[in-house]
């Protein structure tokens, strides 16, 4: 990309909890739009250049709407897919090794009620 282009409005983050929706504001700053466990997710499509999110309906809730991205070329959405699948496949991983403790979070609690002994 050249120094004179705009950066693209819209960034995915991936990581082992899930994936992150973020717009690019001016001065390369991000505004959190939507963030999607990887319990939280139905399914990961990819057609073409549209990347799509299908979210998990809750009970007793209406069905959410699909969130669809459209990426610059085909590679890309079926690159994200791929390592949207690898991440969660990462993270299934370490939950079955470590328990449901990937995060620390039972370290932390462990840590709290010692100190309030």
């Amino acid at each position: 990309a050249s120094k004179n282009e705009d950066p693209p409005s819209m960034c995915i983050g991936i990581n082992l909890r899930g994936i992150w929706l973020t717009k690019r504001l001016r001065d390369n700053e991000r505004r959190k739009l939507d963030r999607f466990s990887w319990q939280g997710i139905e399914n990961l499509l990819f057609k073409k250049q549209r990347f799509t999110i299908v979210p998990r309906p809750k009970k007793n809730q209406a069905p959410p709407k699909d969130i669809v991205l459209w990426m610059d070329h085909y590679r890309m959405s079926k690159y994200i897919v791929q390592l949207c699948e690898d991440f969660h496949r990462f993270s299934v991983q370490l939950r079955q090794r470590h328990g449901s403790d990937v995060h620390g979070t039972s370290q932390r609690k462990q840590a709290l009620e010692r100190s309030l002994q």
